[in-house]
């Protein structure tokens, strides 16, 4: 199976220890490979990190397309397409008070990104926003210009699921999950998970990819 993971900052894996969540998840799946035997496996896994920090639903759709066809390779039998936004698109300009992405483009923006997946396979899973700190992203101290809000990452998470939903598309809701625990202890500055968190979200996936029979 080849998986290509698209998304900003948080999917990259900037401030996680060793690489974030999807190095995780990559080295998860590099155990199950007998590299010395590997003709006589049927296991092989290969996982692109494709996360740029700063990149809204926008900047994703742009790439999206040219950046899978140069990664794919018809000799593996399936493929996975993970997708982790939301958090950028839900910022606030703060001298205009909009969001970077308005809802109705962020909402257009997936549905579009999904239209192009789907004529690769049929195995598509989407990653909301994980929530932030208020206090400590009005102004955001990495971006003086913008602003973030729990209340709009509710909303845009709330948006990812509708839209995932429509299109039977599998979606992990990280802003639901993570506001049921302490979740400020999982975040270093208040928006990005720490090396805690990214464990949190690497559960969340290998979680839905063995239920769902991506993990052997």
């Amino acid at each position: 199976m080849q998986i290509l993971v698209f998304g900003d900052s948080i999917t990259f894996g900037s401030w996680g220890k060793n690489g974030g969540w999807v190095q995780l998840l990559r080295e998860h799946l590099e155990k199950k490979v007998d590299l010395v035997n590997l003709k006589d496996t049927d296991i092989d896994y290969i996982v692109f990190n494709l996360g740029i920090g700063g990149n809204t639903s926008e900047e994703v759709l742009r790439r999206f397309e040219s950046e899978s066809k140069e990664r794919l390779m018809s000799d593996e039998e399936a493929t996975l397409f993970i997708i982790e936004l939301g958090g950028n698109d839900a910022s606030i300009i703060r001298e205009t008070g909009k969001n970077r992405v308005s809802l109705e483009d962020f909402e257009q923006n997936l549905n579009q990104i999904i239209s192009i997946a789907k004529k690769y396979t049929p195995n598509v899973l989407f990653l909301g926003p994980v929530p932030c700190v208020d206090s400590m992203m009005d102004p955001m101290k990495f971006y003086p210009s913008l602003s973030l809000k729990n209340s709009e990452m509710q909303k845009y998470d709330e948006a990812m699921k509708k839209v995932c939903k429509s299109q039977n598309i599998g979606f992990i809701s990280l802003y639901n999950k993570f506001i049921k625990l302490d979740y400020a202890s999982l975040l270093l500055d208040g928006a990005h998970p720490n090396t805690k968190g990214h464990k949190k979200i690497f559960s969340f996936v290998k979680s839905y990819m063995t239920k769902n029979g991506f993990i052997k």
